[in-house]
């Protein structure tokens, strides 16, 4: 049997207090927080911004789960990389031709790199 894992996203906590929101979060144990890094390109909602990762990391010690959604997630990667290690990090596959160099590069930080799809992408 598979183990249910708890990855409480930030996007619907209170962004004026997130603060308060990870001291709860940390209690409930859960295993990951979950970071959306959304841009127009792909969503009309609009995500974290990429510098709060930093922040994140020095304001709690739950592993991130960050998903990159963007035509162009190379340029998430240097500005989140030096903040990820021991971090699962993925990108869209339909959005990069490149998605083995770019897992390269965020296995080269220590990071975990995995393979995002929409909904709608044919499976093959």
């Amino acid at each position: 049997m598979h183990k249910i894992m708890l990855a409480p996203s930030l996007m619907v906590g209170n962004l004026m207090d997130l603060k308060s929101d990870l001291q709860e979060i940390q209690k409930s144990n859960a295993e990951f927080l979950h970071i959306d890094l959304l841009d127009p390109s792909v969503s009309s909602t609009t995500g974290l911004p990429p510098a709060l990762i930093s922040e994140l990391r020095k304001m709690c010690d739950i592993p991130l789960y960050i998903h990159i959604a963007s035509k162009y997630p190379e340029k998430y990667l240097d500005t989140i990389l030096p903040y990820c290690e021991s971090c699962f990090v993925s990108i869209h596959t339909e959005h990069t031709d490149h998605f083995l160099t770019l897992a390269n590069k965020i296995r080269e930080f220590g990071a975990k790199p995995g393979i995002a799809v929409n909904s709608s992408t044919p499976i093959q």
